[in-house]
């Protein structure tokens, strides 16, 4: 069932309501209160134009402001999505001719599952090699003009040992390449590797014309859900993805929640489809009513989340904290994990320092073992920050 937020804004609302198309058109009193700058903003940090449908398919009854809007993003994000389709040509080209295997991740690839590749935003191209390969892969790219993030490029071994995807952008285009490590910054986390990733959880998809890897569709899905996660939820096109998979009629969600389980995620894929569900009318899938305890367990977290979905300025843990409140906010992290190892993990996950924290405090190497301290300081600091700001 769907259900809605007071703390919504009125474009947020809509654009949810354009996304179902089976929906009961809004009130003239709520489109009026939607005004096309916010509706534009809307559109843009939830990267939902391309998952809407075509601005001039949409009924009479739409505003012509909000209309304009719809369509002038929907063309400027086509444009990104084929300027990002032929660099990837020309990477899986040069990948495929050097005999490394790769695995697109998120975005077309993920879209492509569900016949959707027209339908989906994205910023940058998400692209998961072996560890091992990462040295002949970076040749490879750089051949192609692709150059690294010069903070990956100052001390590439201390970057990998801290970051899971190394950043490079294209010198002409801007293109921006996200190559991927691992499928999580902590190195016990969503471990797909240990499942025979490359043997088992690989599909060929196809994608402007040329066939690309990406996850099997059951691996794609539990990684959305995990991702989506990971990121609190804060852009909508990710809720988008999930409701692709609770829509089609070929998923194999029994799979799904399998992996999930073996990967320790059920309580990240439940509180996603609960999300989906409230936010998108996607009904949950019928193998979770087999399993009320597991949504019972989610059912507080994807609560919790659903009020601050339209009002987070970033993905940032700080940000939720601010606004649930540091208690809740920690006990919403700790009911997420299914086991005692994944709670306690939470901790140096949390004190992990990150390159802000290392640019914050310039320790010499002897002192390197004292940035989880930093950054304990630092994220009570922003919290008291953020708190007073809300």
């Amino acid at each position: 069932m769907m259900r809605t937020s007071a703390q919504w804004s009125p474009a947020f609302r809509y654009a949810l309501h354009l996304w179902q198309v089976e929906a009961k058109a809004p009130t003239d009193a709520a489109l009026a209160l939607v005004d096309a700058r916010s509706f534009t903003h809307t559109l843009a940090w939830h990267r939902l134009a391309l998952a809407l449908p075509a601005a001039d398919t949409l009924p009479p009854g739409m505003p012509e402001t909000l209309r304009a809007a719809l369509r002038q993003r929907q063309r400027q994000m086509t444009l990104r999505m084929l300027q990002q389709t032929a660099a990837l040509r020309e990477i899986v080209a040069s990948l495929d001719q050097a005999g490394l295997r790769y695995c697109l991740l998120k975005g077309q690839g993920y879209a492509a599952l569900f016949e959707a590749t027209q339908r989906r935003e994205a910023c940058d191209i998400d692209l998961l090699i072996s560890a091992a390969d990462r040295n002949p892969a970076l040749r490879h790219l750089q051949a192609l003009d692709y150059r690294l993030d010069p903070a990956a490029a100052s001390d590439l071994e201390q970057y990998c040992a801290d970051n899971h995807a190394l950043p490079l952008r294209h010198a002409t285009s801007g293109v921006v390449l996200e190559l991927h490590l691992r499928l999580a910054n902590r190195p016990g986390q969503f471990q797909l590797e240990n499942l025979r990733l490359w043997d088992r959880h690989i599909a060929r998809v196809m994608v402007g014309g040329m066939e690309v890897a990406t996850l099997s569709a059951p691996a794609a899905v539990a990684y959305a859900a995990f991702h989506g996660t990971k990121h609190n939820w804060c852009r909508a096109f990710w809720l988008v993805d999930m409701a692709l998979a609770m829509r089609s009629t070929t998923m194999d969600w029994p799979q799904v929640l399998d992996l999930a389980q073996r990967l320790g995620t059920e309580r990240h894929l439940a509180m996603s489809v609960l999300l989906a569900e409230a936010t998108l009318g996607v009904a949950t899938p019928e193998v979770f009513r087999s399993h009320a305890l597991l949504l019972r367990a989610a059912r507080p977290a994807a609560d919790a989340l659903l009020p601050h979905l339209d009002a987070l300025g970033s993905d940032r843990g700080a940000d939720l904290a601010a606004r649930m409140g540091m208690v809740r906010y920690g006990l919403r992290l700790l009911s997420l994990e299914s086991s005692w190892h994944g709670r306690l993990q939470l901790i140096p996950f949390l004190l992990a320092p990150t390159e802000d924290d290392r640019a914050a405090v310039a320790l010499p190497s002897y002192l390197r073992w004292a940035y989880p301290g930093v950054r304990a300081v630092r994220l009570a600091h922003q919290h008291m920050t953020k708190r007073r700001r809300v």
